[in-house]
């Protein structure tokens, strides 16, 4: 539903001129994105279930994405899209992975579960970390490029991105600390030769878009090609 708004959104400052000449309007949006993203990284990093973590994480994440459309040039479009796009990604490691591990809520019970399930363990931490846009990580290039992007336009909005990533990666950090807990292994059953498969491989996808975010942005380029006012 947010990816559909987001690109309802652009659509409509496509067809409208008015809209694309108002600064105003963007400044509004930038406005709306800083107390969107603030709202969800505080929520986030107050939350047991991993579940309702994942809810304000993916809230923040929207209001990073209306900071970037708040820039009101191709270049914020696009980092706008390319959030959208790898969200995805790291939405989905981070939500199989917590199937895999059962771990609803979130405490001591799971102390130790790294030992066992290292590989599963590892895909929760780094799909956390690439929805938050840790470097490395699949969410970092469009973070980045939004953050040298913003300062001669809105400080404000460039602090609020760098607060929302301090905030989900120190509660990452939290979790990190909690299964590497000595003493008790965990009660998850041990991993199989499928979590190694899709669990590297999500690793492995994550990891490369983080390094090399060249081979998924042209996508985004040819996904927005209808908006011939957005990008000229």
């Amino acid at each position: 539903l947010q990816a559909s708004g987001l690109f309802f959104l652009l659509r409509f400052v496509d067809n409208y001129p008015w809209l694309r000449d108002s600064t105003t309007f963007f400044a509004a949006l930038r406005a709306a994105g800083v107390v969107t993203a603030v709202f969800g990284g505080l929520m986030a990093v107050s939350q047991r279930s991993l579940r309702t973590f994942m809810a304000y994480v993916l809230i923040a994440d929207l209001g990073v994405m209306l900071i970037a459309v708040g820039l009101g040039t191709s270049e914020g479009y696009m980092i706008a899209l390319g959030l959208s796009g790898v969200r995805v990604i790291s939405l989905s490691l981070l939500a199989l992975s917590l199937s895999r591990l059962r771990m609803e809520p979130f405490s001591k019970e799971y102390a130790g579960v790294a030992y066992k399930m290292p590989i599963v363990t590892a895909a929760l931490i780094v799909g956390i970390f690439s929805l938050a846009g840790f470097p490395l990580t699949a969410g970092f290039p469009g973070r980045w490029s939004l953050m040298l992007a913003l300062p001669s336009i809105d400080m404000i909005a460039a602090w609020t991105v760098l607060l929302v990533l301090g905030l989900i990666v120190a509660k990452g950090l939290s979790w990190i600390r909690v299964v590497l807990l000595p003493g008790r292994k965990g009660s998850q059953e041990a991993e199989n030769v499928y979590d190694y498969i899709y669990f590297i491989g999500g690793v492995a996808i994550v990891s490369l878009l983080g390094i090399f975010p060249q081979v998924f942005y042209p996508w985004i380029i040819g996904a927005a090609a209808g908006m011939g006012h957005l990008f000229p």
